[in-house]
């Protein structure tokens, strides 16, 4: 197998393809350079060429969008864990290093690693012996890294779901994986075909066995029939939280106006199904369903109330699957990608989120803006405080000035922005933000 054979089984199919150059940085370590490519193949290709005229080459085991500017560093960025956007291999490392683990021993703590190759192979036979799943053996010079290969592409929340299961097999089976690489979404690994230059001479990173690849679902019931079969207590959470906007499938976290579920599912076949079937669903469809129904007046209620259909159904691990889904509702695009909705949709380009349809807030029409009337004029000039809330139409008087309120229906303020609430012709409502309303809390702070 060579290096695009390798990556064509290990990368997403969607998404930007990563190639990372290691370059020494004085001080015994060493920072990266990023390389973008679109497909496996030019990646593949370029890796062969960096490592020919000797560099350290790596490759992101996932997926990423366009490179950003991050303001925080003032640079260009994309190999980052809130810009990962497909994934579609399980992975991990398994470090032979006796020198590492003699120096675990004298301060007293377990080790960290395998004393010998020998010893970390027959680990990573049992982790596959106990899933009965058959994963990719790459020996990287020093160690061995596998990978679990799915036949589709899966989202970071997945991601993280799937490799948090492995990692409570993994500590069951007492295995020695690196904590830092199995639950690393932006991880870099060294691809087949290039040079470990830790070594003198090199060593060449090399097929040892290919595994299969399997349906999201098998990987998924061969972990979770493991965790069942033996009473795995899940392991400490290792996600880290990122920006709510990483996520591709999810709105950005903030207030949402209040959301009827039974209204959703009148509109949204994927939340119907969900509810007519007492969750009787694929995976990924139930999941995803939870991600929107999650947002709803009552909603982790009604999210217990619509899976007990399942035959499977059990209290906490529903409530897992809640309590894990920290980021914003599920859009259209997400669920139309597991399940194909969109095509025969009467909403598709109508809403991106189907929480959208079931706003139950009273909100004035498109056709119709909202006109503040001007408030009454108060006698009180020298004020430097605002005034207690008055009624609807009455406004504060802050340094003289008086601040007209805006009507308590159709508006909402979140503490940074103010939006105006609208219907459309189909009866969604959508919310308009307010770039002048902005532009005068910036002028004041």
């Amino acid at each position: 197998m060579g290096a695009q054979e390798f990556l064509e089984l290990v990368l997403p199919f969607q998404g930007i393809k990563v190639i990372a150059l290691a370059v020494p940085n004085g001080n015994g370590g060493v920072w990266f350079k990023y390389r973008s490519y679109p497909t496996a193949e030019a990646a593949a290709r370029a890796a062969e060429i960096f490592d020919a005229r000797g560099d350290t080459v790596y490759f992101a085991v996932n997926a990423f969008g366009d490179w950003y500017h991050d303001p925080d560093k003032n640079k260009r960025r994309i190999r980052t864990q809130e810009n990962v956007v497909a994934c579609r291999a399980l992975f991990d490392d398994f470090d032979v290093d006796p020198e590492k683990n003699r120096k675990a021993r004298e301060e007293g703590k377990p080790d960290a690693c395998y004393d010998t190759r020998e010893e970390a192979l027959a680990d990573l036979v049992k982790l596959a012996k106990a899933l009965r799943l058959t994963p990719t053996i790459v020996s990287s010079g020093g160690g061995y890294h596998t990978y679990f290969h799915l036949e589709e592409d899966i989202d970071p929340l997945e991601w993280e779901d799937l490799s948090s299961m492995k990692r409570d097999v993994c500590n069951h089976l007492g295995i020695r994986y690196d904590t830092a690489v199995d639950m690393d979404i932006s991880r870099v690994l060294r691809p087949i075909g290039v040079h470990n230059r830790k070594y003198d001479p090199p060593r060449k990173v090399e097929l040892l066995k290919r595994g299969k690849t399997y349906q999201v679902e098998k990987v998924r019931h061969a972990l979770q029939s493991y965790i069942r079969d033996n009473n795995v207590p899940p392991a400490p959470a290792a996600r880290k939280k990122g920006p709510a906007s990483a996520n591709p499938f999810a709105a950005a976290l903030g207030e949402f106006p209040p959301a009827d579920a039974d209204k959703i599912a009148e509109h949204c076949a994927a939340v119907r199904q969900f509810r007519d079937t007492g969750g009787d669903l694929p995976e990924p469809h139930w999941h995803r369903a939870i991600g929107i129904v999650k947002f709803c007046e009552g909603g982790e209620d009604i999210v217990h109330d619509w899976s007990k259909g399942y035959d499977g159904y059990s209290f906490d691990e529903t409530q897992a699957k809640i309590d894990e889904w920290s980021v914003g509702p599920t859009s259209c695009a997400e669920m139309d990608r597991h399940i194909g909705c969109m095509a025969t949709c009467p909403m598709a380009g109508k809403c991106k989120f189907p929480v959208q349809l079931g706003f139950s807030e009273n909100a004035p029409s498109v056709e119709k803006e909202t006109v503040v009337a001007d408030a009454p004029q108060s006698s009180n000039t020298t004020s430097t405080a605002p005034a207690p809330n008055p009624p609807d139409g009455m406004g504060s008087t802050i340094e003289g000035k008086i601040i007209p309120y805006w009507p308590q229906s159709g508006y909402r303020w979140n503490g940074a922005t103010l939006a105006r609430a609208y219907v459309d012709e189909d009866n969604v409502v959508h919310r308009r933000s307010s770039h002048a309303a902005r532009r005068v809390l910036r002028s004041y702070t």
